[in-house]
């Protein structure tokens, strides 16, 4: 395996005239918000529980924190974010607890 590695990196270091391709960011559209065509956005947090059975602990909920990205000027999540984690649009959990995986594992 660390030969292997070493190969990639000898093989990497030798290509000098290897050069990423340069993107001018002006030249692509802008991602706008869903409800008010605003483009600039600031990151919030959102916080998964997580069954601790599914993980190893039967006692212990885990959670797990994520980014996601919030229109700055009306406080709509981003659409993809939305539908990524099952939240309606004003931010709210479309997974109660009555429906959650948890609840539905047959031990």
């Amino acid at each position: 395996m660390t030969e292997d590695f070493g190969k990639i990196i000898d093989a990497a270091n030798s290509n000098k005239n290897f050069q990423m391709p340069q993107v001018d960011p002006t030249e692509y559209p802008s991602l706008c918000c869903d409800k008010c065509g605003n483009v600039a956005f600031t990151t919030a947090m959102i916080i998964k529980k997580i069954p601790g059975v599914l993980l190893g602990s039967p006692n212990k909920t885990q959670l797990m924190p994520d980014q996601i990205l919030v229109c700055s000027k009306c406080g709509t999540i981003l659409k993809k974010d939305r539908e990524y984690y099952k939240l309606t649009d004003d931010g709210h959990d479309t997974v109660n607890e009555s429906n959650s995986p948890e609840n539905k594992l047959i031990i």
